[in-house]
């Protein structure tokens, strides 16, 4: 069984700095007053280890993969983007979680993996120069 403690190990083992990760969630819950449900922040952990899509997170949470995307955001990810003060157009879901914590510094430095999966590194210099 899939728990909060082994989504926050396996965010861990990915690069994500999970203490500096619950301090964030603890001030958004401060901040906003509101409870970060279980489901909730193992749906944060497990996006933000960059190894699920939106449907294997709703699958592993028992939520409809249709919905997925809605309810993260309605319960957690628009209390994010108020946080870090987003504008509406900016995304802050699923699927950008990883990318939006790398570029505000809460991944930290690993030595043998990626930080980004390739489909969100940047393309490298030469393919840029041709």
């Amino acid at each position: 069984m899939l728990t909060l403690e082994s989504a926050k190990q396996k965010a861990e083992l990915h690069g994500v700095d999970v203490n500096k990760c619950e301090t964030l969630l603890n001030e958004v819950s401060s901040i906003y007053r509101i409870t970060i449900s279980d489901k909730y922040q193992l749906v944060f952990f497990l996006a933000s280890s960059g190894c699920f899509s939106a449907p294997e997170i709703a699958e592993k949470v028992n939520q409809t993969p249709k919905n997925m995307n809605s309810e993260f955001n309605k319960n957690l990810g628009q209390y994010l983007k108020l946080y870090f003060d987003l504008e509406e157009k900016d995304r802050l879901g699923i699927t950008s979680l990883r990318r939006f914590l790398f570029k505000e510094g809460y991944l930290k430095k690993l030595n043998k993996e990626p930080y980004l999966s390739n489909r969100h590194q940047k393309k490298p210099d030469s393919v840029l120069e041709r």
